[in-house]
């Protein structure tokens, strides 16, 4: 059988090239992922998991896909984050002050994204979904300075970044003043117990750093969140290395967590459907009936104490 071709970055002004042989990631530490198909680089601009290049050998394409915080640019504009992005034999690839050439005698082809290639990238998945949001994030923004904010999130973001990979978590994107994150109940038989264990450690460790992290609400306190956990079929996309996730679940979701945290309830909420996939989990108090803005007929929630 003939070796894969072999495309490469040829590293802009550091006589290096980097070969790819079917995936590189690139970033300041791209944990879990071997040492031959990663590529560091250091740098504030650089994010832990930076992007991603992708070569399908059977059509003769690549893609960049963005997955990090301060963007990446091909041939000079700014791609989408967590989409596919053809590159072809000659673009030029900017990762915060470094630059990058993608060489190839192949991966050129024109890109057809028929209907038939898309609906195959598409499954229906049992998942647990978990959404973290600011409380009052409008309020606190509109009273603290732009880079405290900016500085404070970053560091709120990192602090649970690295507790939802302790819990198992994949994350699925940051929406500005919210963590949207999954686990696969294919792969993970505790999925619906370490996001509740992830909900937890959240909540305490944002309670430990407490205002060191430069962010206030108007009347002085800390900042706090809302958690929401709920399970469902969505329809998954695994294009990117992190996980698309859509469907009704994932609306839920989002509107259970602008509940949680609000109006003496407790920071973490979980539906009924997850309640039942946890019958000797302790610390679930007692159901409410709940309404969801954009949806019909009301939904049943159970709070969750935050643990020792």
């Amino acid at each position: 059988m003939p070796k894969p071709a072999i495309a490469e970055l040829r590293w802009a002004g550091h006589r290096r090239s980097i070969p790819i042989n079917d995936q590189l990631f690139i970033g300041r530490e791209c944990p879990g992922v071997e040492r031959s198909r990663r590529f560091l680089l250091s740098g504030d601009k650089i994010s832990r998991n930076h992007c991603e290049i992708r070569l399908d050998h059977a059509h003769d394409r690549a893609f960049l896909i963005d997955t990090s915080t301060n963007g990446t640019l091909l041939d000079g504009k700014p791609i989408e984050r967590g989409e596919l992005t053809a590159l072809h034999p000659g673009s030029i690839i900017r990762i915060g002050e470094e630059i990058f050439e993608f060489l190839s005698t192949r991966f050129g082809s024109p890109v057809d994204a028929s209907a038939e290639e898309t609906a195959a990238m598409i499954q229906v998945r049992q998942m647990v979904l978990v959404v973290g949001d600011i409380i009052n994030y409008s309020g606190i923004a509109q009273h603290t300075d732009p880079n405290l904010i900016a500085s404070g999130v970053q560091r709120l973001w990192n602090e649970v970044g690295a507790i939802l990979e302790r819990h198992g978590g994949t994350l699925n994107h940051y929406a500005g003043d919210a963590i949207y994150s999954v686990w696969d109940r294919a792969t993970d038989k505790r999925a619906a117990h370490n996001a509740v264990d992830f909900c937890r450690a959240a909540h305490r460790r944002i309670a430990e750093l407490g205002t060191g992290l430069g962010l206030r609400n108007p009347d002085g306190t800390p900042i706090t969140m809302g958690w929401a956990i709920v399970v469902g079929p969505v329809a998954v996309t695994s294009m990117t290395r992190r996980k698309t996730v859509i469907g009704d679940t994932t609306n839920l979701v989002f509107r259970l967590s602008g509940l949680a945290g609000r109006e003496g309830r407790a920071p973490i909420v979980v539906s009924e459907q997850v309640r039942l996939l946890l019958p000797d989990e302790p610390g679930f108090g007692d159901p409410e009936r709940v309404l969801t803005k954009g949806r019909t007929g009301t939904e049943t929630v159970y709070p969750m104490s935050v643990g020792d």
